[in-house]
């Protein structure tokens, strides 16, 4: 009888195709020279410039039938640097109303929109619906020794420890798409596709939801491909907040008056100082809060009675995966307001949360057995 191995591994057999990936450490610094600021770089290849596996996705318990240990192979550390990788599938942390949020902010209650303990709860959804229940996410996880994120390669203080952080995607700036390939067998394979020329940024990212409730529709490509130090040709977006607005406009409830310059501070600069860079700002001298201390409002936690609770780690000091950003970020543009009538989405919670180990993402949900809940579950 015919039997069917399981895939137990990065290059088991009966995988398709095994994707492969390089990771490369770059590391810069800018010199003046007649007037002219010149940048040199240093690039070190980790792993030795090998190409590593990807962890294949959790098809299912008779495909995949023990997938911790499987995605555990997938995880390599570099010997010179200590730098640890993940690249494969995980389970989505990110919870939000999304449905709720892009109808124009039309939250599920009307304001106050929750009582103090219910936004205190990080365990429960009191009245959103999770749109992205039961998903699994491509991850590429990479831990880094924080002694390698300072300019002086020490451990970070109050001067050297607050970084800048930004994920880009970049692509050739020629595609070229060729017809159907040749079913001769004495001819060799070709690509349909192929990309040719310099590689281009099409998409970034720092802080979550600037470019989907700061950046209008007409300026989001522009955004994409602009780099965050140049992002001085986009802070009137920032000083006239559209969202803002809206959030008036379907609350009546009041918010800041204009030019915000608050938030031009919170997501462009280092500490109120410096060029207008739209990053992702992270303290290295805060210490990590334990999973099981997480507050997911961050600078907005509270307890049940409302006293403030922050969570210093939270964002915006960097971003955890399970973080609420968007109640956090629906509140800052809405001002005292919205902060204390505790105005969100009503998702708080996914099914599954950060684990404490690498790559601190969850199992994902199997192919087979996952679902995602309906609304009111």
């Amino acid at each position: 009888m015919a039997t069917l191995a399981p895939i137990d591994s990065l290059e088991a057999d009966g995988l398709s195709r095994v994707q492969r990936y390089t990771v490369t450490e770059t590391r810069c610094h800018r010199q003046e020279e007649d007037g002219e600021i010149e940048v040199e770089c240093d690039r070190h290849p980790l792993f030795g410039g090998a190409a590593k596996p990807t962890v294949p996705s959790n098809i299912g318990p008779r495909t995949t039938p023990d997938y911790a240990t499987l995605a555990a192979q997938g995880i390599f550390t570099d010997a010179d640097t200590h730098i640890r990788v993940f690249v494969g599938q995980r389970a989505e942390t990110f919870a939000i109303d999304l449905g709720a949020v892009f109808d124009t902010l039309n939250f599920r209650r009307a304001l106050p929109a929750q009582s103090a303990a219910e936004d205190a709860n990080d365990n429960s959804n009191p009245f959103g619906f999770d749109n992205f229940s039961g998903f699994n996410i491509s991850t590429i996880a990479i831990e880094i020794p924080v002694a390698r994120l300072t300019q002086n390669r020490k451990t970070p203080t109050a001067s050297t420890g607050t970084i800048g952080v930004y994920a880009s995607t970049a692509r050739r700036r020629e595609t070229l798409r060729r017809g159907a390939p040749s079913i001769d067998p004495n001819e060799p394979p070709m690509s349909l596709i192929k990309g040719d020329g310099s590689f281009v940024q099409v998409s970034r990212m720092g802080n979550p939801l600037v470019n989907e409730l700061i950046i209008p529709i007409g300026k989001k490509d522009l955004w994409n491909a602009t780099e965050p130090e140049d992002e001085s040709v986009f802070l009137s977006f920032y000083r006239d907040l559209a969202v803002a607005d809206a959030l008036e406009a379907v609350s009546g409830v009041p918010v800041p008056p204009k030019p915000r310059n608050d938030i031009v501070q919170l997501l462009t600069t280092y500490n109120g100082a410096g060029i207008n860079a739209e990053l992702l700002r992270l303290d290295m001298t805060v210490p990590p809060t334990p999973v099981s201390a997480f507050k997911r409002l961050g600078i907005f936690a509270h307890d049940a009675t409302g006293a403030a609770t922050p969570d210093p780690a939270g964002f915006p000091n960097g971003r955890r995966p399970d973080d609420d950003v968007t109640d956090v970020v629906v509140r800052a543009a809405g001002g005292a307001n919205y902060i204390a009538n505790f105005v969100g989405d009503g998702v708080g919670i996914q099914e599954k949360g950060v684990t404490p180990e690498f790559p601190f993402l969850p199992t994902p949900f199997d192919g087979r057995d996952r679902r995602h809940r309906d609304p009111g579950e």
